[in-house]
């Protein structure tokens, strides 16, 4: 049988407060096994989850670190004093124009 953390493990795997710890935990996609008032969560289970979200924060700051780079293209390819096109141009990006 797996090993069986508590909130209190996750908070210290984590490093962060008990507080985020339980927001944490209580994600509905989060592994968990509660009974009664207890919560526990298998070990696999938890890693797995880790290794999932640790990938999807990747792929959220890879697509933001691209919108970055456009936007700073844009201010080095732009006068800004012309704010107009600037403003297009980024509105271009993001498919609104």
């Amino acid at each position: 049988m797996d090993k069986l953390l508590k909130v209190k493990d996750i908070k210290e795997s984590l490093g962060c407060g008990i507080n985020r710890a339980y927001e944490i935990v209580n994600q509905k996609d989060f592994p968990k096994i509660i009974i009664g008032k207890r919560i526990y969560i298998p070990e696999k289970e938890y890693e797995l989850w880790l290794k999932k979200y640790l990938y999807k924060e990747y792929i959220i700051w890879y697509i933001m670190k691209s919108v970055v780079d456009a936007i700073l293209f844009i201010f080095y390819y732009t006068s800004i004093f012309n704010y107009y096109t600037f403003y297009y141009s980024l509105l271009k990006i993001v498919n609104y124009y």
